[in-house]
């Protein structure tokens, strides 16, 4: 769930129904050694119980659907991250729309970092020839 979640964070969780739940909420599905923290990216409410699929930010594919127990899921309400305190995720509907397309948001970061390290080059470089040397 890298950069929504980093390690050493502390995930603080509520148990909330299928009818709350939405797609961007950052859930706690089981997986083959424990718990893992995923987006969801959709929601089966047609069927009895309704089903999720998730899928963590930086994976390409899918996790299987998993249905959602009569009690609820957890799912993150806050993450505390070091001396930062509380900290909400955020940019729902944005990972949301990149998850659906399996554009992974390391890429993405990636690429946006390579622009702006070349515009930040690109107008330090005018800026110098700009100045008048004595």
């Amino acid at each position: 769930m890298y950069p929504t979640l980093r390690p050493g964070d502390t995930l603080i969780l509520g148990t909330v129904s299928a009818a709350v739940c939405a797609p961007g909420d950052i859930v706690c599905v089981p997986g083959t050694q424990g718990f893992i923290a995923h987006r969801i990216i959709r929601i089966d409410r047609s069927v009895s119980p309704p089903t999720i699929v998730t899928k963590g930010d930086n994976l390409t594919y899918p996790d299987p659907p998993t249905t959602v127990p009569p009690n609820g899921i957890p799912r993150v309400i806050m993450v505390s991250r070091g001396a930062r305190g509380l900290v909400r995720p955020r940019f729902r509907r944005l990972m949301v729309a990149l998850s659906r397309r399996n554009v992974t948001v390391g890429i993405l970061q990636g690429r946006l970092g390579k622009i702006a390290r070349w515009m930040y080059g690109r107008l330090l470089a005018l800026l110098l020839q700009e100045i008048p040397k004595p």
